[in-house]
């Protein structure tokens, strides 16, 4: 926990964490995964329920192993791969990102194919004219607002899967959705930059395991 807090005070690009220290970045993992969890059961319990409906319980449409193995895999290389900055993780992660950013308004479930030849079209325009416009400035930037706005874009959009805001509790239940998966964006990249987009992806996959089993379950 202590190098994961250290890295958020001052990231860098070139940050390699070593293997003596998987433990430690584990254990991290582990302390996030149960402050969610308790934070989202605290929720249920004082709010009775009545918190926004989340569209993720669309996902059940889909195979269970396509949703625990490809929605990670889609948001790291969308939000992650390009902290490791180089014209092709640039451009990789433009078009990943555009297809999720073209996916919302197009199709009720992200991961349909709904549309899809549609959204992966868009999604090659965007992100090939996205690189060749800002691909320099991009590379440029400042290492620190590109770490942290990856991780708040990626907390927005999973804020996005709560609707149905039926009142104030709704809302607030919203911001707590938006603030824990900033606090988990900023750890994803934190192993990415650090340990690579495979481990990364690895924890996001396991951290999506268990809200999925119990939504196919209930």
């Amino acid at each position: 926990m202590c190098d994961f807090i250290k890295f958020l005070k001052a990231p860098v690009e070139n940050k390699r964490i070593p293997a003596n220290k998987i433990l430690s970045v584990l254990s991290t993992f582990a302390l996030i995964y149960i402050l969610s969890i308790l934070i989202f059961a605290a929720c249920l319990i004082i709010f009775k329920g009545d918190v926004p409906k989340s569209s993720i319980n669309k996902m059940t449409a889909l195979p269970f192993w396509f949703t625990i193995t490809i929605p990670p895999l889609v948001e790291e290389l969308s939000f992650r791969l390009c902290l490791r900055r180089s014209p092709a993780t640039i451009l990789i992660s433009s078009i990943f990102f555009f297809w999720c950013i073209v996916s919302l308004p197009l199709t009720d479930v992200m991961y349909s194919t709904d549309k899809l030849v549609l959204r992966c079209l868009i999604a090659l325009a965007g992100g090939c004219t996205l690189t060749i416009l800002f691909k320099k400035q991009l590379i440029n930037a400042n290492f620190r607002a590109i770490f942290y706005l990856s991780a708040i874009v990626f907390g927005l959009m999973h804020a996005g899967n709560c609707s149905d805001f039926v009142n104030i509790r709704g809302a607030i239940y919203a911001i707590i959705y938006l603030v824990l998966h900033v606090l988990i964006g900023l750890f994803y990249g934190y192993v990415r930059v650090g340990c690579g987009i495979f481990a990364s992806y690895l924890f996001h996959l396991a951290n999506n395991l268990l809200p999925m089993i119990c939504i196919y379950m209930l």
